[in-house]
């Protein structure tokens, strides 16, 4: 498994790339939200991703992966 942001990008990444190819669809767009909770579910089926949430960081972040029950601050 990978330890890393990046390698957990790229290891995501190959996933959806293969699974668009086997559909025969373009690789873009993406629905992250569907992937996420997806492949959280069956990775890790006793602690998977269970919400995801849009919110406007007012371009300071692209998304954040946080444990459930946490305040995430404002954006300034």
């Amino acid at each position: 498994m990978p330890t890393t942001w990046s390698g957990w990008a790229s290891r995501v990444s190959a996933y959806v790339k293969q699974g668009k190819e086997l559909l025969g669809q373009p690789r873009f767009p993406i629905r992250i939200a569907e992937i996420a909770l997806d492949y959280s579910r069956n990775v890790f089926p006793d602690d998977s991703i269970t919400l995801v949430q849009g919110r406007d960081f007012h371009g300071k972040y692209e998304g954040a992966l946080v444990p459930n029950g946490t305040i995430l601050p404002t954006a300034t």
